[in-house]
């Protein structure tokens, strides 16, 4: 990062005529009609840690969704075809969905040979109550990586998913998460 503000050519230009640079932006203190361009090497701009605060890359879209208009909203007149298409890509968080609730019939079998008796498994089942992985993981999350105390990760669970636990139950996920991540006693590790 040494003399790394000299690398930068920052110079103001007129309204853009041609393809964006790779970073521009309109400098309000000069007028709207000037903008305040940077323009990286190439050299600086491959380099990992080379971030502009308040810029990151859009993302390659997973669908495409064609908005057409067959009226005129005013007189009701058939519309040809458009004379511009604009493209945006839009970011945003999929709907909450609803909690599932699933029935496991867990076989219990003894063996014919030996008389051990066999449980069967599944590796989306838990050991031990009714909440599933998921559910366990993120309260485990909220709590050490958002640090949300345990009432509050209640709440948001019964706000964002209606399902309601208590904070005793919250506290409990994050043990049997531990358990599981875990197995055996952490403390001789």
């Amino acid at each position: 990062m040494k003399n790394f503000s000299k690398r930068l050519k920052i110079f103001e230009g007129e309204e853009r005529t041609g393809p964006l640079s790779f970073f521009e932006k309109k400098n309000h203190a000069t007028g709207p009609s000037k903008i305040l361009r940077i323009e990286i090497p190439n050299k600086v701009r491959n380099q990992s840690y080379f971030v502009i605060p308040g810029v990151r890359e859009k993302p390659e879209p997973e669908q495409t969704i064609v908005v057409e208009e067959e009226n005129c909203p005013e007189s009701g007149s058939r519309l040809e075809e458009p004379r511009e298409v604009e493209s945006r890509v839009i970011e945003d968080i999929p709907e909450p969905e609803p909690v599932v609730a699933k029935k496991y019939r867990i076989g219990h079998y003894e063996c014919g040979d030996c008389g051990e008796e066999v449980v069967a498994s599944h590796p989306d089942c838990p050991e031990e109550g009714r909440f599933g992985k998921n559910v366990l993981i993120q309260a485990t999350l909220l709590k050490y990586e958002e640090r949300i105390p345990y009432r509050k990760v209640s709440d948001l669970f019964e706000w964002q998913y209606s399902l309601e636990v208590s904070p005793a139950s919250v506290l409990d996920f994050v043990r049997r998460t531990s358990d599981w991540l875990f197995p055996g006693d952490i403390y001789n590790i």
